[in-house]
């Protein structure tokens, strides 16, 4: 074992941050980036300076299932909406530089299926499904099985 000035048994330990952890991001009407971001603590909602790539903001999410990866979508109005799994998450920019939940919708999704991806129409917010579900979140109305997507 090696000895220096910072002692005998110095240990060190790193971490991933950026888009090998974080695979969906939007920004949002201030410009910062809102992403989606897994690591061996689990998924998490990240607010990120662009400048700095400093998380400024951090909400723990619940696990998005087989899909893994947490769909992501910004409104117009600058409403973010996340998919976890079964669900959809809409939540407004607060005060605080990160977001509070304004809806939380259970979607009619067979077991085991998940939101895949979103898109935003205005106020819309499309989603499809790993078992090719397609349907519209609007105005508080969740309507789904409009059709099956061929992915």
């Amino acid at each position: 074992m090696c000895s220096s000035d910072l002692g005998d048994t110095t240990r060190a330990a790193s971490g991933w941050f950026g888009l090998d952890a974080c695979r969906r991001s939007v920004l949002d009407a201030e410009g910062r980036i809102a992403a989606v971001c897994s690591s061996a603590r689990g998924t998490r909602l990240e607010v990120i300076d662009p400048s700095s790539s400093h998380p400024l903001w951090t909400r723990d999410l619940p696990d998005p299932g087989r899909c893994g990866r947490g769909a992501l979508a910004l409104r117009d109005d600058g409403v973010l909406a996340l998919a976890s799994a079964r669900r959809l998450l809409l939540l407004r920019p607060d005060a605080d530089g990160g977001f509070t939940t304004v809806d939380a919708l259970d979607l009619d999704l067979a077991a085991g299926d998940c939101v895949r991806d979103l898109a935003t129409a205005g106020a819309r917010v499309w989603f499809v499904s790993a078992d090719g579900v397609v349907g519209t979140l609007e105005a508080g109305r969740v309507r789904t099985q409009i059709g099956r997507a061929h992915v």
